[in-house]
């Protein structure tokens, strides 16, 4: 297969670790993890290009009836919706019509690309999907070595539209997938094929990354019908960082033209950050420090993160000096958690043999055990107050979380989870545990100290892993997901060949 006729790259997942609701204001930051489980997508050539001239045929193999067929017009510039499609996929099409029109009007060989027709591939990993039918069907306990023994790109024995999500932005990781993947194809951006290329990489600047996200901004926008606040698209595309929302006036304008109005010079017009430099979402790299790790759980009760977000700012708006204050306060110690994962990867770089025998002593204890090693030869005294200040920094981001709850009358951190975020920071190295995002009844985080070494095999997950199991509160099941560091990424065709 030429690389000319084919273009494959995948997005991360996310998990807000800070800056649930206030990341939605412009004045406040978050910072987003991405994921180690990525959504994939593959645009290949038709081969029949008789018969499928002008085609692009979806193919989303993990569900039933996942196949959705259009046809582009090359002259009215339109995607048509094939009469033998037996769903809508809003999400996929409108993302496809957006992009393939700034494609024409960027690509010189537009036409004859997509002449012959294309093919596209979608899937995401499995932990973007709840597994616990798959592993009830395997007969298997809910653990990780269960989890991690399910095939890549499992079925999901469903509809698209009745598949259960665990809330690691799959509708933001496709959409960015699917985005790059179009755009790179037709020759108007090419992307980083892995995380030393991010390295190099100017946030601010990098032209093909920053367009990028601003079509993917849009087109996720338009497909849920909102201008959100684009967390996790920035994360799909930039990989982990502290985010700063970018002003929604500056697409607001789009959603309002016509068919006709909406040509691709005006979506350029809006989209190029070389032509419009109004975008001012802010991108600062971060994440979990050297020798942590990230550990995810589904749990079986879900919660509506629209109603909890139309509830909170309901109350916001109804209490604007409460809520300014209870703002302001979250928003300081968000802050503070930030800037300490930055110190403790200073400490890292420009003390590493003190900074790993520090963790590789404190990872067996849990947090409150761990003042009684600060005089101990192989612990520094600067990086265990570092630890214990961040730590008590989250517990602090998680009460006024549980204030929000109180006066909002909204499930962020519920009775439930805290119980379960409690027991979680009693087992050996675990630094933070809270609810991502929005917060609610369907997921938990765990930030973990595993030293040197990673795996399974620390003594932190293995307790983890031994209280989700036995936990009667509510059943929880692990996700196959770490963190990783990087965003969109090139991805090599070869690796994927089984599933097209």
């Amino acid at each position: 297969m030429s690389n000319h006729d084919v273009y494959a790259v995948s997005a991360p997942g996310k998990v807000l670790i800070t800056g649930g609701y206030l990341v939605l204001d412009q004045q406040y930051t978050g910072f987003v993890q991405a994921t180690s489980s990525r959504f994939v997508c593959i645009i290949l050539k038709n081969n029949n290009t008789t018969i499928d001239k002008y085609s692009v045929k979806v193919i989303s193999p993990q569900f039933i009836q996942g196949q959705w067929n259009y046809h582009w017009n090359i002259e009215s510039k339109e995607l048509t919706e094939d009469e033998t499609n037996t769903s809508k996929n809003y999400y996929i099409q409108c993302t496809i019509q957006n992009t393939l029109l700034i494609a024409s009007k960027l690509c010189s060989d537009f036409k004859t690309l997509i002449e012959t027709g294309i093919k596209v591939v979608i899937m995401g990993h499995n932990d973007f999907y709840s597994q616990r039918e798959q592993l009830d069907k395997m007969n298997l306990p809910k653990n990780f070595k269960s989890i991690h023994s399910i095939p890549n790109f499992c079925s999901a024995n469903c509809l698209i539209k009745d598949v259960n999500k665990t809330g690691l932005g799959s509708s933001a990781a496709m959409i960015t997938a699917l985005v790059s993947s179009l755009l790179g194809y037709f020759k108007i951006i090419d992307i980083p094929s892995n995380e030393q290329d991010y390295e190099k990489i100017d946030t601010k600047n990098d032209y093909c990354l920053n367009f990028l996200h601003n079509v993917a901004q849009y087109c996720h926008c338009l497909a849920q019908g909102k201008v959100g606040s684009g967390f996790d698209v920035s994360a799909a595309v930039w990989g982990s960082h502290v985010y700063r929302r970018f002003n929604p006036a500056i697409i607001n304008d789009l959603y309002k033209l016509d068919k006709k109005e909406l040509t691709a010079e005006k979506l350029i017009s809006v989209l190029d950050p070389k032509i419009n430099p109004n975008w001012d979402a802010t991108v600062k790299p971060c994440h979990i420090p050297p020798g942590f790790t990230m550990r995810l759980a589904d749990i079986a009760t879900g919660s509506s993160t629209p109603k909890m977000v139309s509830k909170v700012n309901a109350w916001k708006k109804a209490n604007p000096e409460e809520a300014a204050e209870l703002w302001n306060s979250l928003s300081t110690y968000n802050n503070k958690v930030n800037i300490l994962f930055e110190e403790l990867t200073k400490k890292c770089q420009s003390d590493s043999e003190t900074y790993w025998s520090t963790l590789e002593t404190l990872k067996n204890y849990s947090v409150d055990q761990w003042k009684e090693y600060e005089n101990n030869t192989n612990v520094s005294k600067d990086i265990l107050d570092l630890l214990l200040e961040l730590y008590n920094d989250f517990l602090q981001v998680r009460s006024c979380l549980r204030v929000l709850s109180q006066k909002t009358e909204t499930p962020i951190e519920p009775e439930s989870q805290t119980h379960l975020l409690d027991a979680c920071m009693k087992c050996p190295g675990i630094l933070m545990a809270g609810v991502p995002g929005a917060g609610g009844y369907d997921a938990i985080f765990c930030i973990i100290m595993e030293g040197k070494k990673s795996g399974e095999d620390c003594k932190g997950i293995i307790a983890l892993e031994k209280l989700w199991q036995n936990w009667e509160e509510s059943s929880v099941c692990p996700l196959c997901a770490c963190q990783s560091n990087f965003g969109i990424s090139k991805e090599d065709i070869n690796n994927y060949l089984e599933y097209i």
